[in-house]
This record gives C-alpha cells, sequence and structure tokens, in this order.
C-alpha cells in the first residue's frame, strides 16, 4: 500500500465518518471558523502520520499526493476544505478535488454523486483559488492556485484550533483504539 492509499484509508475509516458536516457547514460561516480549521489541522495531522512528512518534493519520491486544503469561489467568496488531488511528477499540477460540504465529502468529477449535489457544488465553488497545508518544493502552479488574503489567513491560524472527534485514531504510525474523544 503506498503512502496515498494509506492516507485514504485512515481518512475514510477513522476521520471522515466522524466529522459534523453541519458543524462544518456552520463554521465556514462563522467569523472565526474554528471547527473548520480544526478539522483541517486533523486532516493535516493524519497526512503526516500517512506520508511521514508534510513536506514534498516535485520529481521526488511520491509522484501524487492528497492533501488537505482550503479553498475559496472565485465568484462568491465561499470557503470549504477539501481534499485536493496533486500530481508532484506535473510540478503540483491539480488534477482533482473532493469538496467537504453539509453534504459530506463531495467530488464533483465522480459521477456517483447526486447530479443536484454536483451541480449546487459546482455552482458555490467554481472556479476556485486554494491552498494546501504542506509545503511542495518545485511547485510552479501558484499562479493558477491564486491563494486569496482570507486563505492565507486560514492557514495561518488553523494549527491553533482543536476540536475533538470520538472514535479510534493513528497516533504516530500506530491505531489507537480510544474511548475517549480524539484531541488533536
Amino acid at each position: 500500500m503506498d503512502n496515498t492509499d494509506k492516507y485514504i484509508e485512515i481518512l475514510n475509516e477513522k476521520i471522515l465518518p466522524h466529522i459534523d458536516y453541519s458543524k462544518l457547514a456552520e463554521s465556514y460561516e462563522s467569523e472565526d471558523k474554528a471547527y473548520a480549521k480544526g478539522v483541517l489541522k486533523i486532516l493535516h495531522n493524519i497526512m503526516k502520520v500517512a506520508y511521514g512528512t508534510d513536506y514534498f518534493d516535485c520529481h521526488g519520491d511520491e509522484e501524487y499526493i492528497v492533501t488537505p486544503a482550503i479553498i475559496q469561489s472565485q465568484k462568491t467568496g465561499t470557503i470549504a476544505l477539501a481534499l485536493l488531488d496533486i500530481d508532484l511528477s506535473s510540478s503540483g499540477e491539480l488534477c482533482g478535488a473532493a469538496f467537504l460540504t453539509e453534504y459530506g465529502i463531495i467530488n464533483t468529477s465522480n459521477n456517483s454523486a447526486h447530479e443536484t449535489i454536483r451541480d449546487k457544488i459546482n455552482e458555490r465553488y467554481y472556479p476556485f483559488s486554494y491552498g494546501y497545508t504542506v509545503d511542495i518544493s518545485g511547485d510552479i502552479h501558484d499562479d493558477i492556485a491564486a491563494p486569496t488574503k482570507d486563505i492565507k489567513d486560514f492557514l495561518k491560524t488553523y494549527t491553533q484550533h482543536e476540536i475533538t472527534l470520538t472514535e479510534s485514531f493513528c497516533e504516530n504510525d500506530n491505531f489507537v483504539e480510544e474511548e475517549d474523544e480524539l484531541d488533536r
């Protein structure tokens, strides 16, 4: 299993089912966006566990990664957390996005998502600017990403926010079953 598969497996089994998506959508609209920032922090911390790092090099060991990010619609200014598919062999090209919304996690390129929901997400977020939580050396797509002031501000402070999710979680490289709350 490669690192991307490991990350996706941890997300699917241990994290994504335990996010309160209604609370997340409310947090996007709040002034401090505390819950959204806490979720982003968890997504980032679990990524570091799966990949063993949060620093990547285009044309390095990893050819492709999934990374947590914050996106902002260029039309509406609406923000959301996303998991971005980044092709490191193509100098950091964005090749897919799944948005964390009140409907759960929606990948608009996935035909299994209900068409009405896909259309709402496309209307709400496309085109979008983005910023991710990892460092990618050699990424030539900064102009395309066009991170806004709101995105930069979000990324500056997300590590300061703690939230709790209830369930088992991953600590270092070991899965730990906890009946207490996850506090990352």
